[in-house]
């Protein structure tokens, strides 16, 4: 099986990308001329016209859509605002060139980085008012630390050949977007808060882009799916979407939410820049003003316990003190999903049939985590495995976690390295994505799915990892990523494209006839394969979801 070659989880396909912005290679608007400006006219509420330029293009299939890149959602976060809660704008500017793509937002891997970098993307078959279509938007992938809505990684080629309208957005990364102080200036959230802006933004004016505001899907990946499965519970959120797609991520059960701040990991990211004199948080805050956004990002490395991303979530949402502010999370998100208090829209919920194998493939490839790891597995569990504020006996739940996924474990080789990978795996993604099934399904309506196809290519490029669909496989087959020899002609990729396309697009249209023909937990799923496949059960083995919940005290049946 020929693989990509990508090193890392995400940071890799954004290099991919970002590289090819810098050295001009072809890219997915290549083919567009930016001579062929299209613009749309429209009022704003204050009756003032506003302009905005965008480009024509067209999809993988020949047909016609319009891109509208960079577009400002929201004041620029900079300054006095940075770390702060979003700020709306209170006009939009009479000119908005968006003909090419906004700044990423500060992150490890950015090279065309800006602090002013709160921007949305909208890609639309149509340029009039009155289309009414579906609208889908997508809040990208990255751990909440990388990422961005760059169109060449979130590339409209595939989806828009359906008639629909995808927005994508950037928000802000790691400490400059996930702060937490507990105080009225900086409460926490704010790259959350950015998100639900940009839904706000979304649902005001995407009827100019000939989208329908009253027919929002909201869809995230990895870091965006459990930032979708906050959206659900948080009260910023509702009423700004009507139908949610959860992909491969979920806010892991077993973690426990910090109580108004995370103050340690920015004790220890001023350490690293050197911000040492400093006896209060604002001195430390008044420290980090010093730094750009760029020099921020780049200590955040410092910041994880083992490796390069372990844990996979650094910094994590906060419910927060109440100032008055709009608060984005009140209590746990499990609390409210337990008393049935979130948005009850439909949930299509799932994740690839291997999933996380990249964080055990980093350890096993590098000799001196491999060693730390056989040496000390059962300390190392509770941080690789985001339990380390559990209240529990964490001795207890290591080793038992540890005998259950490892047994007879003495050392990190080939013949458990897929072991290791199902524990990372239940652990970040499985384990939350259907404990979610089970508290929203009493409510609304869940379709749950597995993405099983396993293409020529691979995210996970390494000899000896496990024949498994790997986390981030499967969005190859809805976003036009333009990397290394995937061939989106080749027979099977093309049906593929269709066939997934087709599936995302049918859950987003409403009064769709596949899923009202598609099962509905708890009675299956949706097995994708090279079709679309009924099949009963869990798309979790139930007796592993058992386990976990006796070792983390939870209740599917609590109210």
């Amino acid at each position: 099986m020929t693989s990509i070659k990508l090193q890392s989880l995400f940071n890799i396909i954004y290099y991919f990308v970002l590289i090819n912005c810098l050295i001009n290679v072809k890219l997915s608007f290549s083919t567009a001329n930016i001579d062929e400006t299209v613009t749309i006219v429209f009022e704003d509420q204050q009756q003032r016209k506003i302009t905005v330029a965008g480009v024509h293009n067209k999809s993988w299939t020949n047909a016609d859509y319009y891109a509208f890149r960079g577009i400002p959602y929201v004041k620029p976060p900079v300054q006095e605002l940075r770390f702060k809660d979003p700020q709306p704008l209170h006009e939009l500017p009479s000119y908005i060139d968006a003909r090419y793509d906004g700044h990423d937002c500060p992150s490890i891997y950015a090279t065309n980085a800006s602090e002013d970098c709160l921007t949305l993307n909208i890609y639309t078959p149509t340029t009039t008012d009155t289309a009414k279509l579906p609208v889908l938007v997508f809040i990208h992938p990255g751990g909440l630390y990388i990422g961005s809505s760059l169109s060449t990684f979130i590339s409209p080629a595939y989806l828009l050949a359906k008639p629909i309208v995808l927005v994508s957005f950037n928000y802000r990364l790691g400490t400059l977007g996930f702060l937490q102080l507990g105080t009225r200036e900086i409460p926490g959230n704010a790259g959350f808060k950015d998100q639900v802006y940009a839904m706000r933004w979304v649902q005001k004016y995407i009827k100019h882009f000939g989208g329908n505001p009253e027919d929002i899907t909201l869809m995230g990946y990895s870091a965006g799916a459990l930032s979708v499965n906050l959206h659900l519970v948080s009260p910023m959120s509702r009423g700004l979407f009507h139908k949610a797609i959860i992909m491969s991520g979920s806010l892991p059960p077993q973690t426990v939410l910090p109580q108004h701040t995370q103050l340690e990991l920015l004790r220890k990211q001023a350490r690293v820049l050197n911000c040492t004199e400093v006896s209060s948080e604002l001195e430390l805050l008044n420290c980090l003003q010093k730094f750009n956004g760029n020099e921020i990002a780049a200590t955040l490395r410092s910041l994880f316990a083992f490796g390069n991303d372990n844990p996979i979530y650094i910094y994590l949402p906060v419910v927060e003190r109440d100032f008055g502010q709009d608060r984005f999370l009140t209590e746990n998100p499990f609390d409210s999903l337990n008393r049935g208090e979130f948005s009850k829209v439909p949930i299509l919920i799932g994740f690839t049939s291997g999933e996380f194998c990249q964080s055990a493939v980093d350890i096993f490839k590098n000799s001196e985590l491999k060693w730390r790891f056989n040496e000390d597995l059962q300390k190392l569990a509770p941080e690789l495995f985001m339990y380390a504020e559990h209240n529990g006996n964490l001795s207890v739940i290591s080793e038992f976690l540890s005998k259950f996924y490892l047994p007879n474990f003495v050392e990190l080789d080939s013949t458990n390295l897929a072991h290791l990978c199902d524990f990372f795996s239940d652990a970040i993604i499985r384990f939350g994505a259907q404990h979610l099934t089970e508290l929203a399904t009493k409510h609304t309506k869940v379709f749950p799915y597995s993405f099983e196809f396993r293409g020529e290519f691979s995210n996970l490029d390494y000899p000896l990892r496990p024949a498994r669909v790997e986390h981030m496989d499967d969005l190859m087959y809805l976003f036009e990523i333009n990397a290394s020899k995937f061939n989106r002609n080749e027979s099977s990729n093309a049906s593929m494209i269709r066939l997934y396309t087709k599936f995302i697009y049918d859950f987003v249209k409403s009064g769709s006839s596949l899923f009202s023909k598609l099962p509905t937990y708890p009675a299956g799923y949706t097995k994708i394969y090279r079709s679309l496949e009924y099949q009963p059960g869990y798309i979790f083995a139930k007796d592993t979801y058992e386990m976990w919940k006796r070792l983390f005290h939870l209740d599917d049946n609590k109210n």
